[in-house]
């Protein structure tokens, strides 16, 4: 039940949060001030830019070549517990400065957590490209 609820969740946060023109630019200029690079290129995800402000939890941008390709959220099970919603209620994802369509979303539960965020945790990952599109990012092997 509660990964359906995390589920349905997520599916509203990102519907509710992409409301905007499809020929809009995903490219760098659109990061929110104060977002910097915090990795290299991540198999499947890109680089990852943020605010350190907003660390850990996000928005977290995954980038490649200069285009944003999606966003990543990190919610603790002990954050999705205590969420009690009315009936009706549509949420806003905070922080959203990409205006796009989603492609798709992949969740994903982290039982030991991962470096940066080392509790169990939940890690959402909102997809403004297909999934075979970010699937075939690696990093460079020079």
């Amino acid at each position: 039940m509660k990964k359906l609820l995390l589920v349905s969740i997520f599916l509203l946060l990102t519907l509710s949060s992409t409301l905007f023109s499809d020929d809009m630019s995903k490219d760098m200029a659109m990061l929110p001030e104060g977002t910097v690079k915090i990795s290299e290129v991540i198999p499947t995800m890109g680089e990852h830019w943020a605010n350190p402000e907003n660390l850990p939890l996000g928005p977290i941008f995954m980038v490649h070549d200069g285009k944003i390709l999606g966003m990543e959220y990190m919610f603790t099970r002990d954050m999705m517990s205590e969420v009690a919603l009315p009936e009706g209620t549509i949420l806003q994802m905070p922080n959203l400065s990409i205006q796009e369509k989603a492609d798709h979303f992949d969740v994903e539960w982290l039982p030991q957590g991962h470096e940066g965020f080392d509790v169990p945790h939940w890690d959402v990952h909102v997809y403004f490209v297909t999934h075979a599109d970010h699937m075939a990012l690696l990093p460079d092997e020079h």
